[in-house]
């Protein structure tokens, strides 16, 4: 039995088992080609396997479950493809005490709570720091981007930073709840135009519901950023 079985069990069972990994590519982060090119093979990839996965399904109303692991932009990527049209449930892989992508029935809570580090009228741009594996030092995102007439915004957890907090499932969606709340705030303060910019210390988890949640027809579109070597550089827009 896998460790992806035993997260369904008893709920679900797999029908159908769709692979994605992207291997065996002779870019890596460093180099200025990989971005694009990774996200031209999830696109291609996600378009050859799932959609027609989805398209053929026969048996009742769909649901999929996704168990991800990868650079954060990609996942979120990733999520916008998925959209949340469909019936989706997203798992997170837990590393201790053991490995598992099984959702633990705990009591444990998070709130998320959100913080306006800046504002100002009609902004040019908005900065989101998501504070929530780790700290987003503010600084450090300043050497790539300014803050002058910005809006900007920091989501922590009430509790200390940790990149295995996400146990449970409520975690998750009250996670996905501040998300849609920080984005209509957002939304009455900027022109339609404006472009969000996203510096991400979240679980793989969170990385896919960003992307999921996010709505083209409403929402402003987004830049996410990639932490290599001390710098935040731009890895995709959507």
């Amino acid at each position: 039995v896998t460790g992806v079985q035993k997260a369904l069990f008893p709920e679900k069972y797999i029908k159908e088992e769709v692979d994605l990994t992207l291997c065996n590519s002779a870019y890596t982060v460093g180099d200025t080609e990989f971005w694009s090119i990774e996200i031209g093979n999830l696109v291609r990839t996600f378009n050859q396997k799932v959609l027609p996965a989805i398209e053929n399904y026969k048996d009742g109303f769909i649901n999929i479950s996704v168990f991800a692991i990868g650079p954060i932009p990609l996942l979120v990527k990733l999520g916008t493809l998925l959209s949340n049209k469909h019936n989706i449930d997203v798992y997170q892989l837990k590393k201790s005490p053991q490995s598992t992508w099984e959702w633990e029935y705990t009591n444990e809570e998070t709130e998320y709570l959100i913080s306006y580090l800046r504002e100002t009228e009609n902004p040019e741009k908005v900065i989101i720091l998501f504070s929530i594996s780790g700290i987003i030092r503010a600084e450090e995102v300043q050497q790539s981007i300014s803050f002058d007439n910005s809006i900007v915004v920091e989501i922590r957890t009430n509790h200390a930073p940790s990149d295995d907090f996400l146990r449970n499932k409520t975690q998750l969606d009250k996670f996905v709840k501040c998300y849609q709340l920080i984005k209509e705030e957002i939304r009455t303060k900027c022109a339609k135009n404006v472009l969000m910019h996203m510096f991400l210390s979240v679980p793989v988890a969170i990385a896919v519901e960003l992307g999921r949640h996010w709505n083209k027809t409403v929402d402003l579109p987004f830049t996410v950023y990639n932490y290599t070597n001390g710098i935040y550089e731009k890895a995709i827009t959507i």
